[in-house]
């Protein structure tokens, strides 16, 4: 087995360093079983960082990113520090295995069972506090990570995730600096961190300082006119490119003509860098270079809410979220920061499926507004599709906090219990969503599945009958009740429970499968095997009809 990379994140207090350096130091001792190979590499600041480095808080983050695992010991110390806090919701957000101790004297023992200290837990963050705690003194901590490691080892560790790194908790001394923040800012541009940058230069345009503005006036007129050119730096768009590289050559620089993407042969702004954290406060990664299919949106000749407002009606009306992003980004590029720019960027993420960034998104949507109900219940939508159901539910439980009848955080909220197989609870979830809105087929339908599973079946039935009754193109409905008949024996009724979802939706794989099987119990193998086949046909991947064929031997 490989040495695994341990990154130990721990408050530097006078209580806490001898307890986490205990447990640190049996960590670097641990070898793997009946062998003398040490087991894992230790990453702690005060033996791992660079002795007198500038670039301390580069050197955590790159520490983070190469670890297997986040050891984090938790104390009312560890849980005040914003530098602990950052390196922890990192690993979180970059999807590393997390292990949190819970140092000795900071737990208590409560009904039998030790437990964090009442005082800290609200200082633990939502998806934390679902974690399985190790109890220093009560647990043997190396033990107890070797078990989570071993579990990993196993079943493989979760892939990164890409997300924008952590801002330096001290950044804010950069910002009492007019001085530092225009280092930052043409640092920020060097780098191509050109969404950092602009935030930089726009603070200094919004003070007015005497010394900076003109110039952070022209660097984000420079900035915005070498992204169009990135932007157009294509085959297809060859001829403008060229176009534009003549025309940007002839603008007012400052210290020379700025190419850090190395797009002239003239050499990049002679400006030395500045060591500076990679990420403004709100940021997000930014959407990839823009292709052909989205590149019209950017020839549009809008300011920042334009943009803004194009990207929305892209994203909810147009149904292209591809080139809504394309359009916010460049709204927020211009300065437009406002709640539902990221709100509207993180439904467009979500509709294309990359949920880790669609809740980054919904994240800064709700700093800024800590009331949007909508964005709880869309950001529990996206938990939900990660299959973590219980911060799912905890952000469903803030949506209907604040608005008490809203009826599809009850929904939402019955699926995640019906995901977790607690089945009366999402009965109950069902039950307030259709007292607020007494035509809401889906959940009737869903209701009715919870019933099924509890094997209610007629009560299931009668669910699905007021589901098509409000919804009579509901495939899924006459499925689903085409089930309870078949679990009834009732397999005449079944049948045509799945004629019908099949007749609305020609490709529905799944009622094929469920219909041979009616077909089967009546003795009819021919149509059995045909609707086997046709569901294989229409999805190779569905196990349970290929599991059918080869239990009767058929071949298709």
């Amino acid at each position: 087995m490989p040495i695994r990379k341990l990154f130990f994140s721990y408050r530097n207090s006078p209580t806490d360093v001898p307890k986490a350096d205990r447990i640190a130091e049996q960590l670097r001792q641990e070898c793997f079983p009946n062998t003398t190979d040490l087991r894992y590499d230790v990453w702690q600041d005060k033996h791992s960082l660079p002795r007198a480095t500038p670039h301390w808080w580069d050197e955590i983050v790159k520490a983070i990113e190469a670890c297997d695992v986040l050891i984090f010991a938790l104390s009312e110390d560890s849980l005040s520090s914003p530098f602990c806090l950052a390196e922890l919701n990192y690993a979180y957000r970059r999807c590393r295995p997390i292990v949190p101790v819970v140092l000795e004297g900071e737990h208590v023992r409560v009904a039998g069972k030790h437990d964090v200290k009442q005082s800290n837990k609200a200082k633990i963050p939502d998806w934390l506090s679902n974690h399985q705690y190790i109890f220093d003194g009560v647990d043997n901590p190396c033990s107890e990570i070797n078990a989570v490691v071993d579990r990993y080892e196993r079943k493989g560790f979760p892939p990164d995730t890409k997300v924008t790194a952590p801002l330096d908790p001290t950044k804010e001394a950069v910002y009492a600096s007019p001085h530092k923040l225009y280092q930052a800012a043409v640092t920020y541009a060097e780098q191509q961190a050109f969404t950092d940058a602009e935030r930089c230069f726009h603070e200094l345009v919004t003070r007015q300082n005497k010394i900076y503005e003109a110039d952070s006036r022209t660097w984000i007129e420079i900035i915005d006119a070498y992204k169009e050119l990135l932007e157009m730096d294509h085959p297809a768009t060859r001829r403008q490119f060229e176009e534009h590289k003549e025309a940007y050559q002839k603008r007012k620089f400052i210290n020379g003509i700025f190419d850090p993407r190395g797009l002239f042969t003239a050499p990049a702004s002679p400006v030395p860098p500045t060591p500076m954290p990679s990420t403004p406060p709100i940021a997000v990664p930014v959407t990839p270079a823009v292709n052909p299919k989205t590149a019209w949106v950017l020839a549009k000749n809008l300011d920042a809410k334009g943009f803004a407002e194009l990207g929305r009606k892209l994203v909810w009306e147009d149904n292209n979220p591809e080139a809504g992003l394309v359009a916010l980004d460049r709204a927020i590029a211009l300065g437009e920061v406002g709640q539902r720019v990221y709100f509207n960027r993180a439904n467009a993420y979500d509709s294309l499926g990359d949920y880790r960034t669609a809740i980054d998104n919904w994240d800064i949507a709700i700093t800024l507004d800590p009331k949007d109900h909508d964005a709880y219940n869309n950001r529990g939508n996206a938990y939900r599709n990660l299959q973590q159901y219980e911060h799912a539910i905890k952000d469903y439980d803030r949506a209907i906090q604040i608005k008490p009848d809203y009826a599809d955080a009850y929904y939402n909220r019955g699926n995640a219990y019906k995901n977790l197989q607690q089945y009366q609870r999402a009965i109950e979830d069902f039950d307030r969503s259709i007292q607020i809105r007494h035509d809401y087929a889906n959940a009737y339908n869903n209701r009715g599945v919870a019933y099924y599973n509890l094997q209610q079946y007629q009560r299931a039935i009668q669910d699905y009958d007021r589901a098509i009754q409000h919804r009579q193109d509901y495939a899924y409905a006459y499925n689903n009740r085409g089930l309870a008949y078949n679990d009834l024996k009732q397999y005449q009724r079944a049948i045509e429970d799945y004629d019908r979802a099949i007749q609305i939706r020609h490709d529905f794989a799944l009622a094929h499968n469920n219909r041979g099987a009616a077909y089967e119990h009546l003795g009819n193998m021919a149509q059995a095997k045909a609707d086997y086949c046709k569901a294989l046909q229409l999805d190779p991947s569905n196990e349970i009809a290929r599991g059918n064929l080869q239990r009767k031997g058929w071949v298709c």
